[in-house]
C-alpha cells in the first residue's frame, strides 16, 4: 500500500541510496526529532557487515523494541521507497520493517537552476550600490599590500560595493580581509592563495570559470561558479552561506562550518557533490548529479539529489531537529462598572452569584410562523427553518453561552419549561433515572459534544395552544424543588402569542414574593405585550432574530445591561506576578462603543490574541477613584492556557462610590 509522506527525510535520492561502509542515522537515540530518515526512490543497497545504525522504536527507558524474531523495529518512515523501485540489497539485515521497505508517493528533488540563483542574487543588489571596474593585468596583485593598495574597498552591510573584474581571473593573496563586497569575474577563475583570507558579507561570482576557496574563513557569503567549486580542509563557513556551481563538473566540499547549532550552509550543484568534510558540518546539500559521502565527519542537515547517494565512509547524518510551532490562544473578558460593589455584574436578566435560571419557551402552533432578521436556520431539525421557535431556541442558546462567558458555566443551574396548552419541565439529563430539573450551562453529561441545555432546546417541537398560567406554575415548582434562595432566582419568559389559559397574576405574585427576577419578551408581532407586562412591566417585543440574539448574548445595551462596561482600562498579563503593571508586560485597553454597530455595545471588552500556551495571571490597572470588587481587591485571575485555547469571561469589577445606578 502506498502512502503520502507526512514526514521530512534527511536523505532524499530520486535514484538509489547506497550505504557501503556503515554509518549512523539515528542521531541521539532517545531524541526522535533528529532522526535522519532515508527516501530512496529507485531502491537501496545497505551493507550491514559494518552497520549502518538506523532509527528504531524504543521503550520509555530507551531500550530498542524487538519483533518476534529478535530484530530491532524501525520507526515509521525510517526508510522509504517509491512505487516501482527496482533495487533492494540488504545482506545481513538486522532490522524489522526494512524488507520490504515502506512505499510512499514519489518525491521529487527541486534543484534551482544556476541562472535562477544568479538572478536572485542580482535582484538583491541595491540600486544605490556603486559598481567599480577592476583589471588585475593593469593592477597586478601579488601580496596583501598590493591588494590593500589597488583593490577597491567594501561598502556597508546594506549597500555593498560591486567590483566587476575584467581580463582573465582573479588571484586573492594570503591575509586578505574582504567585507561588504560583490566580486564578479567575467572570465577565468577565482583562486585563494595562502591560508588566512577572511570574508564577511561577500559574494563571489565566476561567470565563466571555477572558484578555489583554499582555506578561506567565510561568514555570510555567496559563492557562485559557472564551472566547479573546490576548497581545502581548512575552509570554514559561518552564518548563512551559499555555494552553487553551474555545470556537471560538480563541487568538492572539503571544509566545515564553524558551529552546528546556528550556522547553516546551503550547497547546490548542477553536477555531482563530493563530500570530504574535514569536521562536523551543518548544511543542506542539493545536487543534480550523484552525492558521494567520503568523509568520517558528521553532517547535521540534509542531502537531496536527483540522482544517487553513495555513503562510502563511516557516515554520520543527523537531521536538524524541528518542532512545529504550537497554535496560540486568546484571553478575553470585560471590565464593568460595579455600581453596587457586590462583585457581580448585575443585569435585568440574571441576578445572583450562583443563579438558578428557568428558561420558559412557547412551543405553541403559532411558533411555526417564519421570523425575520438574520437567518438562524432549522435549529431544532424539524425541517422548518427560520421559524419563531427556531429564533426562541437560538436566543436561549445564546443566553446559555452568555452565562458561560460570565464565568457561571459550572455554578449556575438552568432549567427548561416548555409550554403550549399545557406545560412541563424538560428532563435535562435523561441518562439518569427520574426527572432531572437542572443542569449547568457548560455541562455535557452524555459526552456527545453538545451541551445539555442546547440538546434539550433542540429537542423541542411545535404543538398546541398557549397557556401562560401552566408555564408559570411549572416554573414555580422548579424554584420550590430547588429551594432557590431569594435573589438567586431568574425566570426568562418567551412567547409569540396570547394567553389562552386562566389568570396568572397569582403565580406572578408568588414568584415575586420568592425574590425571583422576572423577565418577559414577546417574539414577533403577534405577541401580546399587555399580557407579558403582567409578568414583567418592562417586557419588550422582538421583531427579528438580531434583536433577540443581541440581547441574550449580552452584547447589546438596553434592559439586560444595568452595569455597563468601563472603557479605557488597562488589563495586563502580570508575567512576574508582582501585582504591578510593568512596561514590558502585555496589556490591552478596554474598548469604547463602536458607533457603527448600533445593536452592540463593545464598551469595556478586551482581548489578548496570539498568547502562547502557559500559565498567566491577568490583572486590571484599577482606574483612579475606583476600587476592585471582582476578583477581590488586589487579586488577579490565574489562567492556564493550552495550545490554541480561547479563554473568555476573565472579567473585572470596579466600583466608584460617587457613581450609582
Amino acid at each position: 500500500m502506498m502512502s503520502t509522506p507526512s514526514f521530512s527525510a534527511a536523505v532524499i535520492a530520486e535514484g538509489t541510496v547506497n550505504i557501503n561502509n556503515g554509518g549512523d542515522f539515528d542521531g541521539n537515540p532517545i531524541d526522535t526529532t533528529d532522526d535522519a530518515f532515508i527516501y530512496a526512490g529507485s531502491g537501496l543497497t545497505f551493507n550491514f557487515n559494518n552497520g549502518p545504525i538506523l532509527p528504531v522504536q524504543r521503550n520509555a527507558a530507551g531500550i530498542p523494541l524487538l519483533d518476534a524474531t529478535g530484530r530491532q523495529i524501525l520507526v515509521d518512515n525510517a526508510v522509504t521507497v517509491a512505487a516501482g523501485f527496482n533495487t533492494l540489497n540488504t545482506p545481513n539485515n538486522p532490522y524489522s520493517g526494512l524488507v520490504p521497505p515502506k512505499v510512499v508517493n514519489k518525491q521529487t528533488v527541486d534543484v534551482p537552476s544556476f541562472a535562477t540563483i544568479k538572478q536572485q542574487l542580482t535582484n538583491l543588489i541595491p540600486s544605490s550600490s556603486t559598481t567599480i571596474s577592476f583589471n588585475p593585468y593593469s593592477n597586478p596583485i601579488n601580496s596583501l599590500s598590493d591588494w590593500n593598495a589597488l583593490f577597491p574597498g567594501g561598502g556597508t552591510a546594506t549597500n555593498p560595493v560591486v567590483v566587476r573584474v575584467s581580463g582573465w581571473g582573479l588571484n586573492i593573496p594570503d591575509g586578505v580581509n574582504i567585507e561588504n563586497t560583490i566580486i564578479i569575474v567575467d572570465n577565468g577563475d577565482i583562486n585563494f592563495n595562502g591560508n588566512s583570507q577572511k570574508l564577511k558579507n561577500v559574494a563571489l561570482i565566476a561567470a565563466n570559470g571555477s572558484i578555489n576557496l583554499g582555506n578561506v574563513q567565510a561568514t555570510d557569503v555567496t559563492v557562485l561558479a559557472e564551472r566547479s567549486i573546490n576548497m581545502n580542509g581548512g575552509a570554514s563557513f559561518s552564518g548563512q552561506s551559499l555555494l552553487a556551481n553551474g555545470d556537471s563538473n560538480g563541487l568538492n566540499f572539503n571544509g566545515t562550518t564553524s558551529t552546528t547549532d546556528k550556522d547553516l550552509l546551503t550547497v547546490i550543484s548542477q553536477g555531482r557533490i563530493n563530500f570530504n568534510a574535514s569536521s562536523k558540518v551543518r548544511a543542506e546539500f542539493l545536487s543534480v548529479g550523484d552525492f558521494s559521502y567520503n568523509a568520517n565527519a558528521e553532517l547535521v542537515g540534509s542531502i537531496k539529489t536527483k540522482s544517487n547517494v553513495f555513503f562510502n565512509s563511516q557516515a554520520t547524518v543527523t537531521g536538524i531537529a524541528t518542532t512545529q510551532p504550537q497554535p496560540t490562544g486568546e484571553i478575553a473578558g470585560l471590565v464593568w462598572n460595579d455600581f453596587n460593589a457586590n462583585g457581580v455584574k448585575d443585569s435585568a436578566l440574571i441576578q445572583g452569584a450562583s443563579p438558578d435560571v428557568v428558561f420558559v419557551i412557547d412551543v405553541s402552533g403559532s411558533t411555526s410562523s417564519s421570523f425575520g432578521g438574520t437567518p438562524v436556520g432549522d435549529v431544532n431539525g424539524d425541517r422548518a427553518a427560520n421559524t419563531i421557535l427556531d429564533a426562541e431556541i437560538a436566543g436561549f442558546i445564546a443566553l446559555n453561552q452568555q452565562l458561560i462567558k460570565q464565568g457561571l458555566g459550572q455554578t449556575a443551574r438552568v432549567s427548561l419549561v416548555r409550554f403550549d396548552s399545557t406545560a412541563s419541565v424538560v428532563d435535562l439529563n435523561p441518562g439518569l433515572s427520574g426527572l432531572q430539573l437542572t443542569t449547568n450551562p457548560s455541562a455535557d453529561n452524555n459526552n456527545n459534544g453538545t451541551l445539555d441545555v442546547e440538546e434539550a432546546l433542540k429537542s423541542l417541537r411545535i404543538l398546541g395552544g398557549t397557556n401562560f398560567e401552566a408555564a408559570l406554575q411549572a416554573s414555580e415548582s422548579v424554584f420550590t424543588n430547588l429551594g432557590t434562595p431569594a435573589g438567586n432566582g431568574n425566570l426568562v419568559f418567551l412567547s409569540d402569542g396570547f394567553n389562552g389559559g386562566g389568570t396568572f397574576t397569582d403565580e406572578v405574585t408568588r414568584l415575586r414574593a420568592r425574590g425571583v427576577n422576572l423577565s418577559a419578551f414577546g417574539v414577533g408581532t403577534g405577541a401580546s405585550l399587555t399580557q407579558l407586562q403582567q409578568i414583567d412591566p418592562n417586557a419588550i417585543r422582538f421583531n427579528n432574530t438580531d434583536q433577540i440574539l443581541n440581547t441574550f448574548s449580552g452584547i447589546s445595551g438596553g434592559k439586560n445591561t444595568l452595569e455597563p462596561g468601563l472603557a479605557g482600562v488597562s488589563v495586563y498579563l502580570d508575567l512576574n506576578n508582582n501585582g504591578v503593571f510593568d512596561p514590558d508586560e502585555p496589556n490591552q485597553i478596554t474598548s469604547t462603543d463602536n458607533a457603527s454597530t448600533s445593536n452592540i455595545d463593545e464598551t469595556g471588552f478586551y482581548r489578548f490574541s496570539g498568547v502562547s500556551a502557559g500559565s498567566y495571571t491577568v490583572r486590571q490597572v484599577v482606574p483612579s477613584g475606583f476600587t476592585q470588587t471582582f476578583p477581590n481587591a488586589g487579586s488577579g485571575t490565574n489562567v492556564t492556557l493550552t495550545p490554541g485555547q480561547v479563554v473568555e469571561g476573565i472579567n473585572f469589577g470596579a466600583h466608584n462610590p460617587s457613581i450609582t445606578f
